[in-house]
């Protein structure tokens, strides 16, 4: 005898359609579609997601490039244009596609606030109409060449992000001129030399990149330059909050960043990278934008909260910069240090009581979280590590993570120091497989009395 199945119940079938609708927005459109044969009750909600993913590398396998764009049109008619307020189109290089994908979301959905855009074959020219991210609150471009400015009246735009985004110097000033109300910039990988080909006319080939960058907007809060290689940086915002520098290649005295109130700096560059002359370091940054050896106006660093750099304490230069810093900083709670691998940076003759001088107050009074990178347990770091224990008086944690174990189970003879902290109970030890790697191996050694 067949026994009928049971329909098995499941939690999720509990959730309001107004959940539903939020869970299912985060998958890509394909899957979405598939979420309406679930049951009877979810055939419709994917069409009330608010937000709607395009991935032409996951369409491709039932559907030709020339039939993308019909595709999208024929999803998004079937969409309930009020609840849109994010798209994302991944495409081909087939210019009249995105560009007219692009006019028929803006102009339908009006709710529209989020739009990201990405090409994911060669870089594309697009040369959209004047005004059409007039009413986007965020806009993100990955690998395309921009000519001529496509963001009047965009005082709306709040985050802009921009990824292998080609184009002059006269264009990005435009970009951000026009975008008045920025509040978080990126700018990644877009400043290698660009040869364009305008309206495939060979006669009308340039080559255009960015080589200095100017930044003045006055709401922009959060700005991050990733692998850029410029002759210039000059940022001038009394109000950004968070700056990160990864992988800058500039001259060191053609840096110039004025900001009263950063409250977060990272800075870093990759393992290969470190050795280029001509990438920024984090000694450069800080001999360049305080008043180390000379005396500057503004200094960058004296209202940090947190601070993560790149920085070899065996080498006295560095040690020096960063002990400066330190003295800077009135109100420092985190502090991350990543030492760089390099062969020979153990020299260098500095006595470890630098770390132990009273000036130094951000150590002793304000320093909250400290983690350490790239520990290998030589003298300079040790001292280093012995001050933050003997010395920090209100830390809560400290985390040192290694290169090697047989290093990692070294650094328990330190934790035998008396601690002036009575919040520190426990020091994080890890060890990682490679450089970037996280941690593969953590154990918590308990400091307690």
């Amino acid at each position: 005898m067949i026994r009928p199945t049971k329909k098995v119940k499941t939690g999720i079938n509990k959730l309001p359609d107004e959940l539903l609708c939020k869970i299912i927005s985060l998958l890509p459109i394909d899957e979405a579609v598939r979420s309406s044969i679930v049951c009877k009750r979810w055939k419709a909600l994917w069409m009330s997601a608010s937000r709607l993913d395009f991935d032409y590398e996951r369409m491709k396998t039932f559907f030709s490039s020339l039939k993308y764009a019909e595709l999208v049109r024929s999803l998004l008619g079937h969409h309930c244009g009020n609840d849109l307020i994010s798209c994302c189109f991944r495409h081909t290089s087939i210019i009249a596609v995105v560009e007219s994908l692009v006019a028929f979301v803006v102009l339908k959905y009006k709710r529209l606030s989020t739009l990201t855009l990405e090409c994911v074959s060669i870089n594309l020219y697009l040369n959209f109409k004047a005004s059409i991210f007039s009413n986007l609150s965020s806009l993100e471009l990955t690998n395309y060449i921009l000519c001529d400015s496509a963001f009047d009246g965009c005082q709306k735009l709040k985050i802009l992000k921009m990824k292998r985004v080609y184009m002059d110097d006269e264009t990005l000033n435009g970009i951000l001129k026009n975008c008045s109300s920025l509040e978080k910039f990126s700018l990644v990988d877009s400043t290698s030399p660009m040869l364009v080909m305008r309206n495939r006319n060979p006669a009308s080939r340039n080559l255009i990149s960015v080589k200095k960058l100017n930044i003045r907007n006055p709401s922009l809060k959060i700005l991050e330059l990733q692998s850029l290689t410029v002759q210039e940086i000059d940022v001038s915002v009394e109000n950004l909050q968070v700056l990160e520098l990864e992988n800058i290649t500039c001259p060191p005295k053609s840096l110039k960043i004025y900001a009263l109130c950063l409250k977060a700096f990272y800075s870093s560059c990759k393992k290969n990278k470190r050795g280029n002359p001509e990438i920024l370091k984090a000694v450069d940054i800080i001999e360049n934008c305080s008043d180390l050896y000379e005396y500057r106006k503004i200094n960058i660093f004296r209202y940090l909260s947190t601070l993560s750099i790149e920085l070899d304490l065996n080498l006295e230069t560095e040690a020096n910069a960063l002990s400066f810093v330190l003295k800077s900083c009135l109100y420092l709670k985190t502090l991350e240090i990543t030492i760089p691998v390099e062969k020979g940076s153990n020299c260098g003759g500095y006595s470890s009581v630098l770390w132990g001088r009273s000036r130094y107050n951000c150590i002793k009074d304000q320093l909250k979280f400290a983690t350490i990178r790239g520990f290998t347990g030589k003298n300079k770091e040790v001292a280093f590590v012995k001050h933050f224990i003997s010395n920090a008086s209100i830390i809560e944690r400290i985390s040192i993570i290694c290169d090697d174990l047989k290093v990692a189970e070294e650094v328990a003879v330190l934790l035998s120091l008396p601690r002036a902290s009575l919040y520190l109970s426990k020091v994080r030890v890890g060890v990682r497989e490679g450089i970037n790697s996280d941690f593969s191996y953590t154990v918590e050694i308990d400091t307690s009395p």
